[in-house]
This record gives C-alpha cells, sequence and structure tokens, in this order.
C-alpha cells in the first residue's frame, strides 16, 4: 500500500481505461501525500481485482461460456461516486421498496435516490460510463430493480421501514384535487388530521395495551388536548426511536404509531399530498365513518394503480434508451414487485429482458404461467430475496398442494416436502419455457440430487428482505471440486439438460 511509480502507473492505467472516475485520479495526483495514502490499498486491490475478473472472464470465453453481471441500482452514501459527483443524488433521502408478501413494512435499502434531472443534462454520462466499465467483463447484465428507472421508493433520511415513503417522481395530490375529485374535507377537518400521526387513549391501549398507556404518554408523548397526543420533540422520527436504548416490542410499537397517517407531504412541494402506502390498513383509516372510507379508498386506488403510469412510462423511456445504448451487452430487467402495466411493454420495445419467476405472477393468478413466458425473458426458480424451491414448498400447504394437482398435474395429498421427484418436475418445466435465459440458482440445481441437498432446506435461503440480519450469508456447503469429480453428478445434469429446450 506504498505509493511508488508502479502504483501511480497502474493508477492512470485504471483512468484510461474507464475503472476510476476522472475526478479520482485528477484528486489522488493533486492531494498531499498523507491523504493519498489512504486510498493507495483501494486503488490497487481495484486493480487487482480487475486484473483477475479479467483473467477470468477470458478463461470463460475460451471455453464458449458467457457472463452476466449485476447493475446494483444504488450506491452508497460513503462510495466514491457519492465523493467524487454529489450533485447527480438525494443525499438527504434514501431508496427503497414498498410493502410487500415478503417485507410488509416495506424495505429501506439506505442509499441515496438518484438525482436524474441533474443526470439528464450530460446525457446521463455517469450511467454510461458505469455500463461501460462493466461491457470489459461481462457479456449480458441484469439492471437491478428497473422499476427504479420509472420511479423509486423514497423516504426521507430519518425513516427506518418503509412505509413513510412516496414514489419519486409521481403526480402529487393538490388539497383542491382531494376535495373536488374525492370530496374528503381535507382542510376543512384539518390537514394535520390527515398529515400527523393519530394518536388518542383508545390507539394506545391497542398498539401497547391498557396497562402501558400511562408509562408510554409520560416517557414519549405531549398532549396537545382534545384527546389527541404528538410525539415529543426528542422522538419525533424514526431514526431518534432507533438509537434510543429499549426493548424490541416498544420500538416497533412507537414505529407503527408515526405510521398512522393518512396522507404524506410531498419531497418536492409541501403543498401537495401523496396518500400512505397501505393506508387503507391503518387504525387512522378505521376512525372514518362508511362514506368517508369508501372516498379515500376510490383515491387510493386511483392513486396507486393508474394516476402515474403515463407519467413513469414517459419517465423510463428518457432514460432506458440512453442506458441500453451505452454498450453491446444483452440487458436483462429484474422487474419484480409492484409493478405498473405498462411496463412489459417498454421493456417489449427497448428489447430488455424480463424476469419471470413462476410463484411470482404479475396478474391475479396465483402463479405464473409458464406457457406463456415470452422469448424476450430470463426464468428462474428463485432468487437471492426468496426462499429457494424446497424451502417454498413447506411454507404453504394450501398453495402447493394446489399447484401439485393444477399446475404439475400430479394427483392426491401433496407431500410437506419436496422430493428430488418434484424438484426435477419443477426445473424441467422451467427449462422447457419458451424464455431465451433458464438461469437457475445453485441451491434448486442441487436439490434435484439426495447427496448434494442440504438437510435444512430453509437454511439455503440467501436474504430475507424483511430481516437486515438475514443478507448475504449463505454460503456453499460443498465444494466446486467435489462437485466437477462426481462423474455420477455431471452424467445426470448433461442428460437432463439435454433433453429440454436448453439443449442445441
Amino acid at each position: 500500500s506504498h505509493r511508488n511509480k508502479s502504483l501511480s502507473s497502474n493508477v492512470s492505467q485504471l483512468y484510461y481505461n474507464g475503472f476510476i472516475p476522472f475526478c479520482v485520479y485528477t484528486t489522488y495526483f493533486t492531494l498531499p501525500k498523507k491523504e493519498t495514502s489512504q486510498l493507495d490499498l483501494y486503488i490497487f486491490v481495484q486493480y487487482l481485482l480487475h486484473s483477475q475478473l479479467t483473467e477470468a472472464v477470458d478463461y470463460c470465453h475460451k471455453l464458449g461460456i458467457a457472463l452476466k453481471g449485476d447493475i446494483a441500482i444504488g450506491i452508497a452514501h460513503d462510495s466514491v461516486d457519492a465523493w467524487t459527483h454529489p450533485e447527480l443524488f438525494h443525499l438527504d433521502k434514501q431508496a427503497g421498496a414498498p410493502p410487500d408478501v415478503f417485507a410488509v413494512n416495506g424495505q429501506n435499502w439506505g442509499f441515496p435516490t438518484y438525482n436524474w434531472e441533474k443526470m439528464a443534462e450530460d446525457g446521463y454520462d455517469w450511467w454510461k460510463k458505469r455500463l461501460t466499465a462493466m461491457s470489459n467483463y461481462f457479456d449480458a447484465y441484469r439492471l437491478d430493480h428497473i422499476l427504479g428507472f420509472f420511479r423509486i421508493w423514497q423516504m426521507p433520511e430519518n425513516s427506518v421501514r418503509g412505509l413513510l415513503g412516496q414514489f419519486s417522481p409521481a403526480l402529487a395530490l393538490s388539497a383542491e384535487e382531494i376535495e373536488n375529485n374525492y370530496g374528503i374535507p381535507f382542510r376543512q377537518w384539518g390537514i394535520e388530521r390527515f398529515i400527523i400521526p393519530f394518536i388518542k387513549d383508545w390507539v394506545i391501549d391497542e398498539v401497547f395495551g391498557r396497562d402501558n398507556r400511562d408509562w408510554i404518554i409520560q416517557t414519549f408523548l405531549d398532549y396537545i388536548g382534545t384527546g389527541n397526543y404528538r410525539f415529543k420533540a426528542e422522538f419525533n422520527n424514526q431514526k431518534a426511536i432507533e438509537n434510543t436504548q429499549m426493548e424490541n416490542w416498544v420500538r416497533e410499537g412507537l414505529y407503527k404509531l408515526q405510521e398512522n397517517v393518512i396522507f404524506l407531504k410531498d419531497d418536492e412541494n409541501s403543498e401537495k399530498y401523496h396518500p400512505r402506502i397501505g393506508l387503507l390498513s391503518t387504525i387512522s383509516f378505521r376512525e372514518f365513518g362508511d362514506d368517508y372510507k369508501g372516498r379515500l379508498e376510490r383515491l387510493y386506488n386511483d392513486y396507486f394503480y393508474g394516476r402515474n403510469y403515463d407519467f413513469w412510462k414517459e419517465k423510463a423511456y428518457e432514460k432506458l434508451p440512453a442506458l441500453k445504448n451505452a454498450t453491446k451487452m444483452l440487458a436483462c430487467g429484474e422487474d419484480l414487485g409492484m409493478v405498473p402495466d405498462n411496463v412489459p411493454d417498454v421493456m417489449y420495445h427497448l428489447d430488455i429482458l424480463r424476469l419471470i419467476i413462476e410463484r411470482m405472477p404479475a396478474d391475479e393468478r396465483f402463479v405464473s404461467s409458464l406457457s406463456e413466458v415470452p422469448y424476450l425473458s430470463v426464468v428462474t426458480t428463485s432468487s437471492h430475496d426468496t426462499s429457494p424451491l424446497r424451502a417454498w414448498w413447506e411454507e404453504n400447504h394450501d398453495l402447493t398442494q394446489r399447484y401439485y394437482n393444477e399446475v404439475m398435474g400430479w394427483y392426491g395429498e401433496a407431500p410437506n416436502y419436496a422430493s428430488v421427484e418434484i424438484i426435477q418436475e419443477i426445473i424441467k418445466r422451467n427449462l422447457n419455457s419458451n424464455a431465451m435465459m433458464v438461469i437457475l440458482p445453485i441451491q434448486d440445481w442441487l436439490a434435484m440430487s439426495e447427496h448434494f441437498r442440504k438437510e435444512n432446506a430453509k437454511s439455503e435461503q440467501i436474504n430475507i428482505p424483511a430481516d437486515s440480519y438475514h443478507y448475504w450469508n449463505y454460503r456453499l456447503h460443498c465444494n466446486l471440486e467435489a462437485l466437477i469429480e462426481n462423474q455420477e453428478w455431471t452424467d445426470f445434469l448433461k442428460s437432463f439438460i439435454k433433453e429440454s429446450k436448453r439443449a442445441y
């Protein structure tokens, strides 16, 4: 990690080949030695990684193997990108995802959102350079969370959970629109009734229990009259609560109180508003009469399922063509989640492959139909954020029973555990889809073998999105040499694949 001529030469090589930004390159040679010495190790490691990966890529290409890389949707607050180009990011915001079946409180990824308006000024040059650097190693790429190029789920920097977020960009609602189009007395009843956490004695009782009411009020709340409470200043955001020592059940209850709102102020215009995601399940919503519940539900559905679709489509067409045309890599999009209806159409017209997981349908069906999978798609059985096939089979017996009878066409009672034969049948159906690519996690390949599958299926899950302590902990339980040397296993795989649509 000592600075020397060789290292300086490597830094120059990294810059001229597009592996480090111009800002880093110029800063490196103008900073005092004390500061540059802190960068030397990281720059040299980056160079070694580049050299080793290039060697591996060349080796794979000689074997006729194409490589697919991953373009993460976000960058860290303390990354080199945020350091050298802070103007390209909203460093006071956090990106994440709205709630779904995998994370009922939404997801907070913790990294800043993009300043797309600033990026557009130079034709998205930062993105083009990022993709160009990736093209030195990869033949195809997965564009992580492609929905983020239509709109991103954006939260304040003091949020912990994902329920207080809003889509950005999005067409927020004015007070006049809320009142005139939906008949909701927004200003007449007082805007604070809708945007400030709704907290009364009975609400506290429901969240914490009657025995804890007095302590919760004395410790965390102030009485503001007419039976209402408000958070004390030192606890008025989720980060403040997270950073205070308390039992977990108390912390979770306080989060729930803070999320007990109907509308959120727009991040750009404080006189416009967004309905809070999942507001129909809040305690605050239950307090309204049936008539106003119906009006709020109509507003909610209009907003989240139609109002912004054309606007988001327009925004995607501003960004994605510039990114896709930056290299010759095959573009694949990860389009899982709360997907607007027109996203597949945009991806089709831009020749960006979709991601399809049978158990995660994009419509009202209980599974996606593999027989209807389009050619421009990547099919897989599970992802890093879902349970592998064997664990999925054990999660909901009613669902797997239906799958066993209706999809697989097998009769009788579905077993509680996924046998080798069941996994082989599911994988065979995926391989025989019309998708351009079928790329399966190694856990699901190994599940076809009694010898290689792990005893505990749940231990094979890579990430649990709702649990920040269960990220990227999975490690393959057998080494690659053992897999390669097992002739019976490799012969089985060859034969199995040869009998599918994946064979030439």
